[in-house]
């Protein structure tokens, strides 16, 4: 076969002026990781030196959950919102609306849903890793409140990506790093839930930042991001609310049963309030959002032709 083939087949060739022209705008894309990678590797040397490998070991617990859901969400992002704004990169209109819908449905979903699980971190923690692991309730907490900053720098990563202008991010990016080797430099010795919600302030002051910057390029007005997040701080104050409510009624129950009362008590009364009024707890994008998974779902239940 092979020698039947031999016409047909190519041999590899390595072109040194191609290199050069793929290689520079590649560098852009991927510039960015040894900061990061300093960043992470700067905060546990900072732990194992100041608190010692004990508490190194609950801070890779308590960040072994939250990364889980981040990776997710990233992974999400990669690959439904970068092609979709990398299509309309050249229409600034389109790219600010576009930007607009990521935002609200990210900080839809992960600002209630953060504070929720700090809110019940101990439930959380002892569920999934048992009671032996009490030190990593603060920690995972105060990483659970820094969700939203940390998943919206990435949809703004992912926004900066698919203009085609990667390294707009950098900034940031060492802003970051500095501002986490501050925090470990004061918040080490105080000790690993303090340092760990110096880190949560710091994504949150660079979040903020970039978001700014971002805004900036599709004119977006301060008006309009406080427009995107409102429903988001509402739907916040709703969870809030009632979830001391449900946790009053089970006050002496185990964590993990508050946990799961709380989480029935709670979805039902969101659930209710966006039937009341949608528009206040869901906001324009999540209205639209939700009434695309309803006429999608219409449409495989309902009766087909035959």
């Amino acid at each position: 076969l092979l020698y039947r083939a031999r016409e047909h087949m190519w041999r590899a060739k390595f072109r040194l002026s191609a290199l050069g022209d793929v290689f520079p705008s590649s560098l852009r894309f991927v510039a960015h990781k040894p900061v990061l990678t300093l960043a992470d590797a700067t905060v546990r040397l900072a732990i194992s030196r100041g608190l010692g490998i004990e508490s190194l070991g609950v801070f890779a617990r308590s960040l072994f959950i939250w990364d889980l859901s981040f990776r997710v969400v990233s992974v999400v992002l990669k690959l439904a919102y970068f092609p979709a704004m990398s299509r309309i990169q050249a229409d600034v209109i389109r790219m600010g609306k576009g930007l607009e819908r990521a935002l609200a449905l990210t900080a839809l979903f992960l600002l209630p849903g953060g504070v929720f699980v700090a809110l019940h971190a101990e439930g959380v923690i002892g569920l999934l890793l048992g009671s032996q692991w009490g030190a990593a309730i603060l920690p995972f907490a105060f990483l659970s409140l820094a969700l939203y900053p940390e998943l919206g720098a990435s949809v703004l990563a992912t926004f900066f990506n698919s203009t085609g202008r990667p390294l707009s991010m950098m900034p940031f990016y060492v802003m970051r790093l500095s501002l986490f080797v501050s925090s470990a430099a004061v918040l080490a010795p105080v000790g690993l839930p303090e340092l760990v919600a110096g880190l949560a302030v710091s994504s949150l002051i660079c979040f903020l930042a970039a978001l700014v910057t971002a805004a900036r390029r599709v004119n977006l007005s301060g008006r309009t991001l406080c427009r995107i997040h409102f429903p988001a701080i509402v739907t916040t104050g709703l969870v809030v609310g009632v979830n001391e409510l449900a946790v009053a009624l089970v006050s002496e129950w185990l964590p993990s049963a508050q946990l799961f009362v709380s989480v029935a008590i709670v979805g039902l009364a969101v659930a209710l309030a966006i039937i009341v009024q949608p528009r206040l707890f869901l906001g324009e994008v999540g209205c639209e959002l939700l009434a695309r998974m309803a006429s999608s779902l219409r449409r495989k239940l309902g009766p087909k032709n035959e």
